[in-house]
């Protein structure tokens, strides 16, 4: 698919940059003078003024569009077009930040609307340093990272390697960073080890009552032993595997309350700024 767009030659002065993750497919040409290619796993952030002259594949991919003067972008000392690879430390944040945000916005009320646009919009800026201010890292950002590292532990559950060195590489951070995004948790460790009981309690209470199944679910969720794994379990939930198995699904202890219901018919203005395909 070829998609050709000259906002000038209609006389329009496009005054928003276009912030696009791709989760598929992939996309070639030119916005504005150099050639590009834009590809599933990066995000690309450029001035929507440009010129393109793309081909295109079919791809899938959220996009938000934010206004110069909401984000405070200056053509004249900003980069035309930034390309945030999600394997990156930055690019994992926003990613995740983006993702979530499509999911806050099904559901979210005018009255959210602007603490989820404001929450996003100063993450992003904190991210490219748009405000020039060098040291500093705004309150947005530490949250979407920690947010974006909670994410990633829950993809890596299963790894043996999971833990304070596998997050300092996933993300650039220092132990000290890791350290203060974690301390209402209790520290990185305790909250992966919350997390894989979690997930065990549940494989539990769901799977047919087979012999072995501790032993099974203790390794699938990395816990050397069955015994080590029936000790910890019994620390947390105060009961053991096994009564679980025999006794089928029952409450968490320190289960989040569930979102209360919401009308769909009190739709949030931010879905104006996001486009997901």
């Amino acid at each position: 698919m070829r998609i050709t767009r000259n906002p000038k030659a209609f006389g329009l002065e496009l005054s928003y940059l276009t912030v696009r993750l791709y989760r598929s497919g992939h996309v070639r040409g030119l916005i504005g003078d150099p050639p590009v290619e834009l590809n599933a796993g990066e995000i690309h952030v450029f001035d929507s003024a440009q010129q393109l002259r793309l081909v295109s594949s079919r791809t899938s991919q959220i996009t938000a569009y934010i206004p110069f003067e909401v984000i405070g972008y200056d053509r004249g000392r900003h980069p035309r077009h930034i390309r945030i690879p999600v394997t990156s430390a930055v690019g994992r944040v926003l990613e995740n930040a983006m993702v979530t945000l499509v999911a806050q916005m099904r559901t979210a009320t005018m009255d959210e609307a602007p603490m989820l646009s404001a929450s996003f919009v100063g993450m992003l800026r904190g991210l490219l340093r748009l405000d020039g201010q060098v040291g500093t890292v705004p309150r947005e950002v530490e949250i979407a990272r920690g947010e974006a590292m909670r994410a990633f532990i829950d993809d890596h559950l299963r790894d043996s390697d999971l833990g304070l060195t596998l997050l300092q590489k996933a993300f650039g951070a220092s132990r000290a960073t890791i350290f203060r995004d974690f301390a209402d948790d209790g520290g990185v460790s305790h909250y992966i080890l919350r997390r894989r009981l979690a997930n065990a309690y549940r494989d539990l209470a769901s799977m047919p009552p087979l012999r072995g199944l501790v032993r099974v679910v203790a390794e699938k969720w990395g816990f050397e032993d069955a015994a080590h794994f029936t000790r910890r379990f019994r620390e947390h939930f105060g009961v053991a595997p096994s009564d679980v198995i025999q006794n089928g699904a029952r409450p968490l202890q320190n289960a989040p309350a569930l979102p209360p219901n919401i009308d769909p018919n009190l739709r949030s203005p931010l879905l104006d700024w996001l486009n997901l395909r």
